[in-house]
């Protein structure tokens, strides 16, 4: 979580929130689906890849992509 905080002011971005969700169930990620569906969230950020696997990581970033979107994943951008 204290990376996924750092990094945004790191990148010079002004506005970001940081939404967490903790556990498996779709049910429980209704802030996290928010997130997505919201035109105005330009970036989502998340620490590792497969946090997103039972999303479908790559329908979520062509989703993502084709809105002009994109999806950031912190242990692609540092290691």
């Amino acid at each position: 979580m204290e990376r996924l905080k750092a990094f945004a002011p790191a990148q010079g971005w002004a506005e970001y929130e940081v939404v967490a969700e903790v556990g498996s169930a779709t049910r429980k990620r209704r802030r996290f689906l928010q997130v997505l569906a919201d035109p105005g969230v330009s970036r989502i950020v998340v620490e590792k890849r497969h946090h997103l696997n039972q999303f479908g990581f790559p329908l979520v970033e062509a989703a993502l992509r084709a809105s002009g979107r994109r999806i950031v994943v912190l242990e692609d951008e540092c290691g």
